[in-house]
């Protein structure tokens, strides 16, 4: 009899439990998510879309005179037709994106002449006897 009562108590001790979890759940993440993570995923994805088109624009202009306010009207034409409206913030995000693609490039160009700075990496500098090589 006593183990009955025991374990209907426990149960409802449980229960209790889940109800309150459940309440904080509702109460507390759920807004937390709404106004913190919400808008960040939004930023993030924005940001990402900026990007697209600022690659996008520094590709067309490879091997042509675009400067760059047409390479950011070609920008911003893009984002409008992805019915993105142009704010300080999207602004502020093509500048970053900008940046971003100027420091890898820098970045690509610094390890491309570090490269040349090898002394004796040329083919006829090496000791390879190239007779023995096979396909397969």
């Amino acid at each position: 009899m006593l183990e009955t009562i025991l374990g209907i108590v426990i149960k409802n001790v449980l229960e209790i439990v889940a109800a309150v979890i459940s309440v904080l759940v509702a109460g507390i993440v759920i807004p937390w998510i709404k106004t913190e993570m919400v808008p960040f995923l939004k930023e993030k994805r924005l940001y990402n879309i900026v990007s697209i088109g600022v690659n996008a624009a520094e590709k067309l202009a490879e091997g042509t005179e675009m400067s760059g306010l047409d390479k950011k009207a070609y920008v911003i034409h893009y984002l409008q037709s992805k019915g993105i409206m142009i704010t300080e913030e999207v602004e502020a995000f093509i500048e970053s994106a900008c940046y971003d693609l100027d420091l890898i490039a820098d970045a690509g160009k610094k390890a491309f002449d570090e490269n040349d700075d090898i002394e004796g990496d040329e083919p006829e500098d090496l000791d390879i006897d190239n007779t023995e090589l096979v396909m397969g």
